[in-house]
């Protein structure tokens, strides 16, 4: 098993800061409480989960997650995802959009060697 970090990906920083700003606002909000107890047994439903945080500096904090499905797209259902803050929707499908476009990139540069 490998875990790799990528950089100069080409994914705008305004859209990774965007990204950020909406985490962060929806984890800070009472918005994600409720998130936290829906539809456990139902993989294709949002929820909140926590996990495991790296020790030591050099690693960001992720600490907790919000998992929903954006990919692939048969699955994505924004509906079910918070309308708060108000560009969260927004924000997280142009950046599942643009990992969807880095991956393939990936993908294809692995591919060749």
């Amino acid at each position: 098993m490998g875990v790799f970090q990528v950089v100069n990906h080409g994914v705008p920083s305004t859209l990774l800061e965007e990204m950020k700003e909406v985490g962060l606002r929806f984890f800070r909000s009472p918005w994600n409480s409720s998130y936290g107890t829906l539809a456990i047994r139902d993989p294709l439903h949002p929820r909140v989960m926590e996990a495991g945080c790296c020790q030591g500096g050099g690693c960001p904090r992720l600490e907790d997650y919000f998992d929903h499905h954006t990919l692939p797209e048969f699955r994505r259902n924004p509906s079910v995802w918070p309308d708060f803050p108000e560009n969260y929707r927004d924000v997280v499908m142009d950046y599942s959009n643009n990992m969807k476009l880095l991956a393939q990139r990936l993908l294809r540069m692995i591919s060749k060697v």
